[in-house]
Parts: C-alpha cells; sequence; structure tokens
C-alpha cells in the first residue's frame, strides 16, 4: 500500500517532466503531501516555471521586442 501510494507521486513528478520535455511549460506537479517527494515537485514546478519564463521572452524577442532581459 505504502509502496503504491510513493510509486504514484513518483510517477506524478515524471509525468509532469516528460510533459515539460515535449514542450508543455504550463504543467505543475501537486502530490499532496509534505515529503522528500513534495520537495521534489515543488523544485520541479519551480524549474518548469522558470522554463516558461525563459520560452515567453524567446517569444517575445522572436517578435521584435529588443527589450526583454533574459537570465540565466
Amino acid at each position: 500500500l505504502f509502496a503504491r501510494a510513493l510509486s504514484r507521486r513518483v510517477r506524478r513528478v515524471a509525468d509532469a517532466a516528460r510533459q515539460v520535455a515535449a514542450g508543455d511549460v504550463t504543467r505543475r506537479v501537486r502530490v499532496g503531501s509534505t515529503d522528500e517527494i513534495a520537495e521534489l515537485a515543488d523544485s520541479v514546478n519551480a524549474m518548469i516555471a522558470y522554463v516558461e519564463d525563459v520560452a515567453g521572452g524567446v517569444r517575445a524577442l522572436a517578435a521584435g521586442d529588443l527589450r526583454v532581459a533574459l537570465t540565466p
């Protein structure tokens, strides 16, 4: 039972990572806990937010807006 619940939460994080890799930068992870898996999900969400921000900047630059500041 415990292993199944843990596995399900890890799969949610992995699924979100795959969706982001496929281009969906609006995806976020919810695991409903406060353990290490939740910490991992929070880190993945922060990474996704950063990628979403950079993608928005790239779109603006491609549209000709040279005022965009992109920081690594």
